[in-house]
């Protein structure tokens, strides 16, 4: 191929193909929440000795939930490994953070047996309790 047709050439047609595909997942969907959910986030610290306390001093973990019912529409939280995030994931959306929390607990405890089993039950309650508080702030007694 000669120097003009090479001018014509995108960065993204020099990629190689097994490498084109990594960069079309690497960009994020946009997610339109209805208007009627919040986002909420909990914190907890860390052991010294799990693979997140290299990057992150504390857990999180984000919450976007249905205002009305305390149903969890959508989670994320700080992992060392996206299959950690998404096994998470799995087990909190769909789930109540009102009166569910104890059920969601439950399963983490019988399910979930990474070294952040105790900062995700932790930053859990956390998003508990500021869903709660931000509930309360709209209808004080």
């Amino acid at each position: 191929m000669g120097r003009a047709g090479e001018e014509n050439r995108t960065f993204a047609s020099t990629i190689p193909v097994e490498f084109s595909s990594l960069l079309e997942s690497a960009k994020a969907p946009i997610v339109d929440y209805e208007p009627g959910t919040i986002f909420v986030t909990g914190v907890a610290k860390v052991a010294k000795d799990d693979p997140i306390a290299s990057s992150y001093q504390v857990f999180f973990v984000s919450l976007v939930v249905d205002h009305d019912t305390g149903v969890i529409v959508d989670a994320t939280c700080n992992t060392a490994r996206d299959m950690t995030k998404d096994f998470i994931r799995s087990i909190l959306v769909g789930g109540n953070l009102v009166s569910g929390l104890e059920e969601l607990s439950a399963q983490i405890r019988q399910r979930f047996f990474g070294l952040a089993q105790k900062p995700l039950l932790v930053a859990l309650k956390d998003a508990h309790n500021r869903f709660v508080v931000v509930k309360r702030a709209e209808n004080p007694r």
